[in-house]
């Protein structure tokens, strides 16, 4: 009984370091996504649900 608890909580050790990795990956592939994005350059001041569009 005690063995299995011991395996359990090993198996449940090494699934959590996993997706800890999963996630840190992850995390890093958005983080160099967004420094490659291109900036916004919308004036503050511009609502912008009052856009230009010529269709309206």
């Amino acid at each position: 009984m005690q063995q299995e608890i011991q395996r359990a909580m090993e198996d449940q050790t090494r699934a959590m370091d996993q997706q800890r990795r999963e996630m840190s990956a992850y995390f890093r592939e958005m983080l160099a996504s967004s420094r490659n994005a291109p900036i916004d350059e919308i004036d503050p001041r511009e609502d912008s649900t009052n856009s230009n569009n010529e269709d309206t």
